[in-house]
């Protein structure tokens, strides 16, 4: 008996792409999060010596949130690019599945 392979919430095999694309969704969430939160900071604090931390900190702020956009846009294109080839590997099939059963009533 072999085991199963993993699935996902959609109950499709977990394949390394599928992997390798959700990795890159979490490092461009959490990098956006941690750009925001960088950026953010001197406004929300009430620390004085906290806000003037925060405010030479605004380029490692702006860095990491282009970072995780970029991250994120990645995800987007990769998402995209996967669903197009599915749908024209599932297109091919539907078409070769129609070819063999034309080609069996010729017969």
């Amino acid at each position: 008996m072999q085991p199963t392979p993993p699935t996902d919430h959609h109950d499709r095999p977990t394949t390394p792409s599928r992997k390798l694309d959700n990795d890159v969704l979490f490092k461009g969430v959490i990098c956006a999060l941690i750009g925001a939160i960088i950026l953010l900071a001197p406004y929300v604090s009430r620390s004085p010596g906290v806000q003037d931390l925060m405010r030479q900190a605004y380029i490692v702020g702006w860095f990491a949130l282009v970072l995780g956009i970029a991250f994120l846009v990645q995800y987007a294109v990769r998402r995209n690019k996967r669903r197009v080839l599915d749908a024209e590997t599932a297109n091919y099939l539907e078409q070769n599945a129609r070819q063999r059963k034309s080609s069996r009533r010729n017969k």
